[in-house]
């Protein structure tokens, strides 16, 4: 067991590793630190509590991984994907399964909400109220963008892709960007085309992303919160 890999997984950051024992009896050396910790390494079924697997291995200075000591992975709630958006601010390593990735999108729905008051003050002529809400828009997007962007490369880890792929979801803001910095003479149809294809680029993007499940076992990205064991 000494020589082997370890991995360990939180609610707040996923999955992290490898780690030799020495490293995670260093790491976690009080009961603190031990709490919703669980930890994995090859040939077990899943996961196991991190605070049983040190009491018996203190003992005996061995583990065996039964299966009344695994830990059953749970969906993420709201609140514990709201605690990881935050915690893994700009974290792009590792792996999100798809409830953490579907409450992200939750939260960042709360940016299109801002968007239509936005539209709504402008409407009703009412530039303060406008000004107020697009600051607050402003301070959003900057705050979520990263975490945003680190959730969508952590999803594509999980079902076994690059990081990179996420380039689909920002081409549509991408190509606005250029047509209006070159100042590309477009007329209202093509306008609203091309408003509309890029809609659809987005949103398919997210759905489809948000439909596979996790990839089991272990991949160059990390292990599997849900699957640990392929």
């Amino acid at each position: 067991m000494n020589t082997q890999a370890c991995y360990i997984s939180t609610r707040q950051k996923g999955s992290e590793g490898p780690y030799d024992i020495e490293e995670i009896f260093s790491r976690f050396n009080t009961e603190k630190s031990q709490q919703d910790v669980v930890i994995w390494t090859g040939g077990w079924i899943n996961w196991v509590s991190l605070n049983v697997f040190i009491r018996e291995y203190q003992k005996s200075g061995k583990f065996d991984c039964t299966p009344d000591k695994v830990s059953v992975f749970h969906p993420y709630s709201f609140i514990e994907a709201l605690r990881k958006f935050f915690s893994c601010y700009a974290c792009f390593n590792g792996r999100a399964t798809r409830s953490e990735y579907w409450y992200f999108q939750l939260i960042f729905i709360s940016y299109f909400v801002l968007d239509l008051i936005e539209k709504y003050f402008i409407a009703r002529s009412a530039i303060s109220g406008f000004v107020v809400m697009l600051a607050i828009s402003l301070i959003w997007w900057l705050v979520s963008f990263l975490p945003y962007l680190s959730v969508l490369v952590r999803r594509l880890h999980d079902i076994g892709l690059s990081g990179w792929w996420c380039l689909i979801y920002y081409i549509p803001l991408l190509m606005v960007n250029i047509f209006t910095i070159c100042k590309v003479p477009i007329n209202c149809n093509v306008s609203e085309f091309f408003g509309y294809l890029f809609l659809f680029i987005k949103l398919a993007f997210v759905i489809i992303l948000g439909i596979p499940d996790s990839k089991r076992g272990m991949n160059k990205y990390g292990v599997s919160e849900k699957y640990p064991h392929s």
